[in-house]
């Protein structure tokens, strides 16, 4: 569901955002099994994340962004998908090699190559900062949209 919300043109920037903070969450719940699955969208995240090097969005705008979509809400969201990049090749790093999570690190080090700057931990706006407690939900209650927005 995430990754067709950020798929979706119909979705505005922040609607993705969220989604793409919904992922990070989950994947920090299940990491290994949901990041398998999160894989095979792998090419898709890899056209997106190289659109950070582009000086002018508008010249090559992502797919899913109408071209009503203002240029600062595409960065927004770029910037956004590369702290969740960063975070999850961070985080398998330590993998083997082999193995199907390892895909996130090839991309960060790939985005790294291209010249695409990436960010410390310490500074994502969007993704959860490792060493701080991430939004939660008891049963009965639901996490909103503010508890997801910085």
């Amino acid at each position: 569901l995430c990754i067709r919300m950020v798929k979706d043109q119909a979705v505005q920037p922040e609607g993705k955002i969220i989604a793409l903070r919904v992922l990070d969450l989950l994947m920090m719940a299940k990491s290994t099994f949901l990041a398998v699955q999160v894989v095979v969208q792998i090419k898709f995240f890899t056209q997106l994340a190289k659109k950070c090097k582009e000086k002018n969005v508008e010249k090559n705008r992502p797919s899913g962004f109408p071209a009503s979509t203002p240029a600062s809400e595409v960065r927004r969201f770029l910037t956004a998908l590369i702290e969740l990049v960063d975070k999850w090749g961070r985080r398998f790093e330590e993998e083997h090699g082999g193995s199907s999570t390892h895909s996130f690190v090839k991309l960060r080090n790939s985005l790294r190559k291209d010249g695409v700057v990436l960010p410390e931990p310490e500074a994502y706006e969007y993704m959860h900062r490792p060493g701080t407690t991430p939004p939660t939900a008891t049963f009965g209650t639901s996490i909103t949209a503010a508890d997801l927005i910085p």
